[in-house]
């Protein structure tokens, strides 16, 4: 994420908006896997975030450039933080990329604003879950190799939208991470230590991006240790 030099007054700004965000509602139904579940559309949580954002002296804005889409969040006073997401540009009609599109900024809008609006599709059952993207076995328009399959999830989500230092990185890492199991203690330092290196980055998303490389065993000792 990109951000103006400072970034006090956005903040605040934001932080007192997020105060008087309301509930929002989820009205429609996906699907991952067998799984069903509900979540709340992008124009209904812009309808309801917008009117504090405004009061604030904060704008939200998203548009494309080339394969990404970019999420920007102004302040007033002239501080800003912007983030970029890839976009497969490759896909069998326009629907299927207008899905991806939608998908992707209500994603990227709850991320920047930190709200959280739709149940989890993090579990295995999500990596077979179809948006018609047509993924191949090039690369994403970031450069990174493209994962296999067509899952959108929050944790694949998370992990492409990492920059591609960041995702060379703890490809290296999760193995290493499902090496030391048993040592279950030994796993998550190794994943802590992994995640200080980027200290300018959202923590809950670098943990989501590196969850997403990791197996489901290993997945269930590390949440089995942190239950404890």
């Amino acid at each position: 994420m990109k951000t103006s030099e400072t970034q006090t007054g956005l903040i605040s700004a934001l932080f007192a908006a997020r105060q008087v965000f309301p509930v929002i509602a989820k009205t429609k139904e996906g699907q991952s896997g067998n799984r069903r579940f509900f979540y709340s559309p992008l124009e209904d949580i812009k309808a309801a975030t917008e009117p504090a954002l405004t009061a604030n002296g904060l704008m939200l804005t998203q548009g494309t450039d080339g394969h990404n889409l970019v999420t920007r969040l102004d302040h007033i006073s002239g501080e800003w933080r912007e983030s970029t997401m890839p976009v497969n540009a490759e896909h069998a009609n326009m629907q299927s990329y207008g899905i991806e599109i939608t998908y992707r900024r209500r994603y990227a809008y709850n991320l920047m604003l930190g709200i959280v609006t739709e149940d989890d599709t993090d579990g295995d059952g999500a990596r077979g879950r179809k948006r018609g993207v047509d993924l191949t076995k090039d690369r994403n328009a970031n450069g990174t190799e493209k994962l296999p399959g067509g899952a959108v999830n929050v944790s694949r989500m998370a992990f492409e939208a990492l920059q591609p230092d960041i995702q060379n990185n703890f490809r290296k890492i999760a193995p290493q991470v499902a090496a030391a199991i048993p040592d279950v203690v030994k796993a998550i330092d190794i994943m802590e230590i992994a995640m200080d290196n980027w200290p300018d980055e959202d923590r809950n998303e670098l943990k989501k991006g590196l969850w997403f490389l990791l197996d489901s065993a290993t997945r269930t000792a590390i949440s089995k240790e942190q239950k404890k």
